[in-house]
């Protein structure tokens, strides 16, 4: 398998214990789209983070042209997500919040095909032999939402409940 994942984030603002946080300007696309949320109110939306990747999948022995019904199918996958991540301090805990939004398509549309043959001229050897057995186009989607409790316990560090 090969693949790659390119992560982008909006405007960096002060770095803070914990590391460098993005945040999104007054009037960015995310700030509306989570005031359009239930318990999400834009003002508190502190991090927007875009990803795009590209995953390539073959079966274990290349040469073979026809279908291997038992290994792993050709299959590639085009996909492009974002995340908002929200931040509530309160006197001694904090509630971290993240939704996660990813659209993607496999099969041919990927261009996970065209990729392979590139890297493999690239690397030379040989092509594989099976990409026309690769899984049919579809659309996928995930989407999560996540909410943590933290509590301060002595010394300023923070604990999970």
């Amino acid at each position: 398998m090969h693949s790659l994942l390119v992560a982008i984030a909006t405007t960096p603002t002060a770095s803070r214990q914990s590391g460098l946080f993005f945040e999104p300007v007054d009037g960015h696309w995310a700030r509306h789209f989570a005031e359009a949320l239930p318990g999400w109110p834009a003002s508190s939306l502190e991090v927007v983070a875009y990803r795009l990747g590209q995953q390539v999948y073959t079966a274990e022995d290349i040469e073979v042209e026809a279908l291997i019904k038992d290994d792993r199918p050709y299959a590639g996958l085009l996909i492009g997500g974002v995340s908002l991540l929200n931040n509530h301090q309160h006197d001694r805990w904090r509630l971290a919040e993240s939704l996660h939004v990813d659209v993607g398509i496999v099969g041919p549309a990927s261009g996970a095909g065209k990729l392979q043959r590139e890297f493999h001229k690239w690397i030379a050897t040989d092509d594989p032999k099976g990409r026309d057995n690769q899984l049919p186009e579809s659309v996928t989607s995930h989407g999560s939402n996540c909410r943590s409790s933290l509590q301060r316990q002595g010394f300023g560090r923070y604990n999970s409940t």
